[in-house]
């Protein structure tokens, strides 16, 4: 069983930047937050990672959460606001009769699916584009 640790994911701005997640607590059973400090504790970048097992089965839960914060004023006083917020979930279901191969497998499958090079999978996960 892994200990939760920090942890870097990289954007993709014209310079990528690496956002570092540090853990911040069990938020309920098996599942673990991890925030990347800013400026304020509103609108921190935020990642849940959980494993539970129901039934014969193991479901794994990525969640990313990436809120934008802007500066409302209100009779002179600057106060921080979420404006919006960006979600990326992913969640894996493995047999408890999975082997080790089939779910590193699957990982590299979702690994390959995500460059900018899959242009037609980046065309509708970045690009908000429909399949014709």
């Amino acid at each position: 069983m892994p200990q939760a640790t920090t942890f870097t994911l990289t954007d993709r701005e014209a310079t990528p930047v690496v956002h570092t997640f540090i853990p911040n607590g069990e938020t309920k059973a098996g599942e673990w937050v991890f925030t990347e400090t800013g400026p304020t504790k509103v609108g921190e970048n935020r990642v849940h990672v959980s494993t539970r097992k129901v039934g014969g089965n193991y479901k794994v839960r990525f969640l990313i959460v990436m809120p934008v914060v802007g500066i409302e004023v209100i009779n002179g006083v600057s106060t921080p606001k979420v404006l919006r917020t960006a979600y990326s979930e992913l969640n894996l279901t493995f047999s408890e009769l999975s082997t080790l191969q089939e779910r590193r497998n699957i990982m590299a499958f979702l690994a390959f699916a995500v460059p900018e090079t899959q242009t037609m999978l980046n065309a509708v996960f970045s690009k908000l584009e429909m399949l014709y």
